[in-house]
């Protein structure tokens, strides 16, 4: 994500654990950036692998329903 992108948007959502914490840094995104603490899943393990997706889900389904409350 670009910095000028990042201007352009109302939220950003980070799941991934690799993303460049400098985004964290800057007090005008401080309100953008929201962090799911998702755990990163690694090979092939089916159960993890869902365990995160419905974690992921849950969020989701969250944040939509914030969304059209406001």
């Amino acid at each position: 994500m670009s910095y000028n992108l990042l201007d352009k948007v109302d939220k950003v959502i980070v799941v991934a654990n690799d993303i460049p914490k400098v985004i964290f840094n800057f007090p005008v995104w401080k309100d953008k950036v929201v962090v799911w603490n998702v755990p990163d899943v690694w090979g092939d393990d089916k159960r993890n692998v869902d365990k995160s997706i419905k974690a992921i889900q849950k969020k989701v389904d969250l944040l939509v329903r914030r969304l059209e409350d406001e």
